[in-house]
């Protein structure tokens, strides 16, 4: 018996099924990777749950792409945030940042308190319902990708962690 629910083996799926899209069609995804086409039609088929895109693909794909997917959807589905390290880029990059953080955090917070508005409690279908999950993870990484751009700005200035 495998550990995770069948949804989350679906989310890899759906993860793996974007990544290698990004590359094109499966012939090409399949050059991409140095595999075949009917390899590359079992990673994403939601009936083969016994293939799965091996974890070295993942990251050969991740760097075709420019995008983590499956890496990212692995993570999510552990309880883990991944987040990239933010490059600083001149001015504006800060309150652009800022903008991103205070969009994903309020979304989630509306989230909570939509289900809270209906009785005081949340319940696991308001969860889904309101897409509770999801936004707080959104939210959380873009709090985690402030925190790194504001340490590396303080690293670059002499100032210490905190």
């Amino acid at each position: 018996m495998r550990p995770h629910a069948e949804t989350t083996y679906k989310a890899l799926k759906t993860a793996s099924r974007r990544q290698l899209a990004a590359l094109g069609k499966q012939d090409a995804a399949a050059a991409d990777l140095d595999t075949v086409q009917s390899v590359i039609s079992d990673w994403t088929n939601p009936n083969r749950m016994d293939r799965f895109m091996p974890i070295d693909k993942a990251l050969d794909a991740a760097a075709l792409t420019g995008s983590p997917d499956v890496v990212i959807a692995m993570a999510r589905e552990l309880g883990f945030v991944l987040v990239a390290v933010p490059e600083i880029r001149g001015d504006g990059v800060l309150v652009k940042r800022l903008g991103e953080m205070a969009k994903e955090t309020s979304e989630a917070i509306t989230a909570i308190a939509s289900a809270l508005a209906i009785d005081g409690d949340i319940k696991p279908d308001e969860i889904t319902r309101f897409n509770i999950l999801t936004e707080l993870t959104e939210g959380i990484e873009k709090l985690v990708e402030m925190r790194a751009l504001v340490r590396e700005i303080a690293a670059n200035r002499g100032v210490g962690h905190g």
